[in-house]
Formats: C-alpha cells, structure tokens, sequence
C-alpha cells in the first residue's frame, strides 16, 4: 500500500514540474533568406526555419519527447501549414533543449508563399509547448515568443517576364473571371493557366480586332496563382498573372 501511494506522489511531482508555462524565445529566421519567391500553394518549395532558445533557469526540454506549437502569419493573415493544411504548426525538437541554448526547428520545407509582389512582413510565434509525459500543451509566455521580419515577394521569372500587351483587365466576380481584351490584334485564343503550365481553360473567339470581354468559370478551380494568355493570329502571345482564392 505505502509503495503505491509513493507511485502515486511521485506522478504528481512530475506532472506538476512539466506543466510550468514554458520560457522559449524564437530569436531570427534561418530560411527564407533574401527574396521569397511567390509560388503556386500546391506546388511551393519554399523552406521555413527559425531559431529558438529555451530561456528557462534550469529545466531541460527533452528531444523527442518536446512538441511545438506555432502560429505563422504573413500581413497578419494566417497561414496554414502544408502537410496538415490547420493554422497551428506542430514540431517537435529532435535533441535536448537545456537552459540557455538554442536549435533550429524546421517549419516547412514544401511551404508555398501566396501574396503579391512587394513587401510584406511574415511572423512565427511560438504559442504553446508539449512535453509528452504530459499529454497537454502549456502555454509559452516568454517576452520574446514571437519573430517578425519583412521580405520581399516577387513572381518567379517565367512568369514576371511575361507582357501583358493584350490585356487590358481582369476581374472576379463570384465564380467568374472576366478578362477584358484590348483592341490590338485578331485574337484566337483565350487561355487559363496554372503557374506550372498547364492549360484548365480554353476559349477559341472571333472577336479580335474589337474590345471585348471574355468570361471563365472558376468555381472549380483550387486556391494559387494562375495565368491569363492570350493569342493574337500571328502566333504572339502575352499574359497577365491572377491570383484565384
């Protein structure tokens, strides 16, 4: 009886010493460095990795027994993690993370930046921490629980070089893209692309030589970026980029 109640005693000890809020700071990014380029969601290779350092006095957190949770924002808006496709971003830390020291936690390494060309300020916050003997996460209340920087978005070059000579609009209405058409040329072909090339719409018109506007249903289209293209009769082609959400 006296040993199960000293079983008993020591579990409780235990539970309450992992259950302390947590002290871990995400200090800088390791990746992306420089210019982020922007890519389709499906298709993005973009790694994201930050740096932590546990700031506790004195306790330990174990590798592999030690989660993350993190939120990651771009603008402010909240960006979901590619593999489980939720706003909370759960890691865990391969080696022991004891007082003072730091490591490098790799967020994504598919993760695939959607916004426009320019500047925009991304963050990682580290909200809460999970020991497994636990079960339950705690929160983080170190002052410095979240990192901030800005990086440059930009197009990847097959795309940003494309000229837009024939185009002169496009909108989004509802479930319909309406790409309005210059009068320059005859013009054949009317086509929707994914980043990737491939062709999900096409539209063969006689209207060249006159303005005109040309309507796609998207509604069956997934989030990303896309291209609009549009052939003149002589075989030039040019193209404007659309972000569908």
């Amino acid at each position: 009886m006296k040993k199960l109640l000293l079983f008993a005693f020591t579990m409780g000890m235990s539970t309450m010493t992992f259950a302390q809020d947590g002290l871990v700071s995400v200090d800088s990014y390791v990746s992306p460095t420089g210019t982020v380029t922007t890519e389709d969601p499906a298709n993005g290779t973009t790694l994201l990795e930050v740096e932590i350092t546990n700031n506790e006095s004195a306790f330990t957190y174990p590798g592999a027994f030690t989660q993350l949770s993190f939120e990651v924002t771009v603008d402010g808006n909240a960006i979901n993690d590619p593999t489980t496709s939720a706003p909370i971003w759960v890691k865990q830390i391969n080696l022991d993370l004891a007082p003072g020291t730091s490591q490098n936690v790799t967020l994504a390494t598919n993760w695939g930046a959607v916004g426009d060309p320019g500047s925009h300020e991304m963050c990682v916050k580290l909200t809460n921490i999970l020991i497994a003997s636990t079960g339950t996460f705690v929160p983080n209340t170190d002052q410095n629980m979240e990192f901030c920087d800005d990086f440059d978005f930009a197009w990847p070059a097959s795309v940003a070089d494309l000229q837009t000579s024939e185009i002169a609009n496009i909108k989004t209405t509802g479930d319909v893209m309406t790409v309005i058409v210059k009068n320059t040329s005859a013009v054949t072909e009317v086509k929707l692309m994914s980043i990737t090339g491939q062709v999900v719409k096409t539209v063969t018109t006689s209207n060249g030589g006159q303005n005109f506007n040309q309507n796609f249903d998207i509604s069956n289209l997934t989030s990303g970026v896309y291209i609009v293209t549009v052939q003149s009769e002589n075989g030039a082609t040019q193209a404007q980029k659309v972000f569908v959400q």
